[in-house]
């Protein structure tokens, strides 16, 4: 009877000290803990979340991976669950890469490398659609690109495959699926085998060319003493050199024979034989700039000691300029032919100005002694000419066909050159928020073109700021709005030109105040006031009054009647007839 008595005694001791014990637990630090901080088990990652900050629905998280295989990986894709139904707003140093129709989950994709043992970070903007995310319930490797061998079960024994895990059609364009199987004597000699082949590289999108001469009925002949030049050359004929040095830090691209004589030549490399570069059509863009710049009067180009800053010029007949100098940009255009007459052209000093010279359809001849032009010759459908001694060309000459003859060519072309015919960069500035409360989180995002020719700038209302440009060109570019204090912040994207500066997109974030919530009143015990004792008042004897004695009243004797008297007749008398 003792012992069933003692064991029910131990189990209810063991609960009530199990209960005292979780009481004292710090379950809401533990709990916030859980919802800021993971940590996930993903091979060949180890991957740690941390909750950055939270505002509304949204939230800003951090995510690092941590490569735990022997190999170096090259690319990689994850899933992460968030359990409810989230989306990405902005991403960086990765790329989202979810089908939201489809997919249940998020997909994260990277195609950076990440050796074994290191780690990488990237960082993104989480919206709930009905309260703000925390720690994702799972997060998991979908596929790796490394050059682990992993053991495939097949149907015929000792085939082994190098391999990565297949990549989703969401992200083939992100990440090339490499698969490379190795198979024995085994495997059936007519087995096909699919192998993925890289994807060829992309033509450049910023024009790669010093001198460019399309024709393919003429060859490009130039001769001289000594040439330098700085960028590549494409003719679509022969390209025939019969000087005597000629160095370049570039390729010559022959849609032909190269044939290079002379006492010193050195090249980069020659491609015979090469593929065709089409003519770039820069008509409607150059055609677009007259709204740009100030209208040039012809005189100004007649003159030999005029000095232009920035200015405009086209014509629908030829033109002839005589000597003047540039210390701006300047366009001039022409349907027909353009010559320039000149002993030395933007030389010296005071020429640090550009010009454009477009022939739409004629050709352009350069004469002269000593010439030095910044800028570009552009003749799509004609010939460029220089007679010249010493040219040297800081810019490019793309026409149909370049002939030079003199004795000293230097050409030395900058991607800056083609501002001058290419249009402005389409940007696009995008706030995060309209408004925010001082001390929140808000932030541009930024979208510019994949190559551009343009030095973008960057100011917040007027002042210029710093914006870190990522290396991996699939990462957002973000600036981080500082909220200490109200006011409206305006981000301008612009760009510094000679002829001026002109913004190409912006987009402004109001801080505000947040409002102070006014405290309910606290419930407070007021205690009921005890009641003060009211002195009863003793009763005071009241003297019985003493009756007043009334006298009697004498009665009022009744009037005597006082008898009328009886009136006496007055005898009339009678009147006597």
């Amino acid at each position: 009877m003792y012992n069933r008595i003692k064991r029910p005694v131990k189990l209810v001791s063991a609960a009530l000290t199990a209960t005292l014990f979780m009481g004292f637990l710090p379950w809401r630090e533990l709990k916030a803990d859980m919802n800021t901080h993971g940590d996930y088990d993903a091979y060949p990652f180890e991957i740690t979340y941390e909750q950055v900050s939270t505002w509304n629905n949204s939230t800003q998280d951090e995510y690092t991976l941590t490569n735990t295989s022997d190999y170096e990986i090259r690319s990689w894709t994850i899933e992460v669950d968030y359990y409810e139904d989230t989306t990405i707003s902005n991403i960086w140093n990765a790329s989202d890469v979810t089908d939201y129709e489809t997919d249940e989950n998020l997909v994260i994709a990277g195609n950076v490398t990440i050796p074994a043992g290191e780690s990488y970070s990237f960082g993104l903007i989480a919206d709930g659609a009905e309260s703000t995310p925390v720690a994702p319930i799972d997060v998991n490797t979908v596929s790796f690109d490394s050059d682990e061998v992993a053991v495939v079960d097949t149907e015929e024994e000792g085939t082994v495959e190098e391999t990565v895990t297949d990549v989703p059609d969401s992200v083939d364009e992100i990440i090339p699926d490499v698969v490379e199987e190795v198979t024995d004597e085994a495997a059936s000699s007519d087995e096909e085998v699919d192998e993925v082949l890289p994807e060829e590289e992309a033509e450049p999108t910023i024009f790669p060319f010093a001198i460019y001469a399309g024709s393919t009925e003429s060859d490009y002949t130039f001769a001289g003493w000594k040439s330098e030049i700085t960028g590549d050359i494409y003719a679509g004929g022969n390209v025939l050199y019969q000087g005597s040095e000629l160095y370049m830090d570039g390729t010559i691209y022959a849609g032909g024979t190269i044939s290079a004589d002379g006492w010193r030549i050195e090249v980069t490399d020659m491609v015979e034989d090469s593929e065709v570069f089409e003519m770039p059509d820069w008509s409607e863009s150059i055609l677009a700039k007259e709204d740009m710049y100030p209208e040039i009067d012809i005189a100004d180009l007649e003159s030999q000691d005029q000095i232009l800053t920035s200015g405009y010029y086209y014509s629908e007949d030829d033109i002839t300029i005589n000597g003047t100098t540039f210390t701006g940009d300047v366009i001039i255009v022409s349907k027909g032919d353009i010559t320039y007459n000149v002993e030395s052209l933007n030389y010296g000093e005071e020429a640090t100005g550009r010009i454009l010279l477009y022939s739409e359809e004629g050709d352009i001849t350069i004469n002269g002694s000593r010439i030095e032009i910044n800028g570009m010759l552009y003749a799509p459908n004609g010939r460029v000419s220089f007679n010249t001694y010493d040219t040297t060309i800081n810019g490019r000459i793309i026409a149909d066909e370049f002939s030079y003859s003199g004795s000293i060519l230097n050409v030395t072309a900058d991607y800056s050159d083609l501002q001058l015919a290419e249009e402005l960069p389409e940007v696009t500035v995008t706030a995060s928020r309209d408004t925010v409360y001082v001390g929140g989180y808000a932030y541009y995002t930024i979208e510019i073109p994949e190559d551009t020719v343009y030095d973008i700038l960057y100011r917040l209302n007027g002042e210029d700021v710093e914006i870190e440009i990522p290396e991996d060109e699939d990462a957002a570019i973000i600036y981080v709005l500082d909220t200490d204090e109200e006011g409206e912040y305006t981000l301008e994207a612009y760009v510094s030109l000679p002829n001026g500066e002109f913004v190409l997109d912006c987009d402004t974030i109001e801080v505000i105040a947040e409002p102070t919530a006014t405290p309910e009143p606290t419930a407070t015990n007021t205690p009921t006031p005890e009641p003060t004792a009211t002195n009863t008042p003793t009763p005071t004897s009241t003297p019985t009054p003493v009756p007043t004695a009334t006298s009697t009243p004498t009665p009022t004797l009744e009037p005597t009647a006082t008898p009328i008297p009886t009136s006496v007749p007055v005898v009339v008398p009678t009147p006597v007839n």
